[in-house]
């Protein structure tokens, strides 16, 4: 299977998450960050029982996963660009910018350097 497309996908949302133009979504699982499109949602998962990989699935409008695929597999069959020097870091990264932008990590930080300050 080639992951043209797939990777195409996961460079353009890391590339817009790193610029700060993602809207991620918390879930209902702990740790599976989303955002939603016109028909389609796309959540980075961290793979049980430790993120030893990361995982992107696409879920159509009526709850289906309709592809999901690692890391790992695009490591093997559609190699990341530079910055980074892997998927899994890329994914990675991406993960923990999802969750810094849920949670509101940066607001928190600012809201607490102006009050210090």
């Amino acid at each position: 299977m080639s992951y043209e497309k797939q990777s195409k996908l996961a460079k353009r949302l890391y590339e817009k998450t790193v610029e700060g133009g993602v809207d991620w979504k918390s879930t209902i699982t702990s740790d599976v960050f989303q955002v939603s499109f016109k028909n389609f949602t796309v959540q980075i998962v961290p793979d049980e029982p430790e993120p030893a990989d990361y995982s992107i699935r696409i879920i159509n409008d009526s709850g289906e996963v309709t592809d999901s695929f690692s890391d790992e597999e695009m490591d093997k069959l559609a190699p990341f660009e530079a910055p980074l020097s892997s998927w899994y870091l890329a994914l990675k990264d991406m993960h923990e910018r999802a969750r810094r932008y849920v949670l509101g990590a940066d607001r928190a930080l600012d809201e607490i350097l102006n009050e210090i300050d």
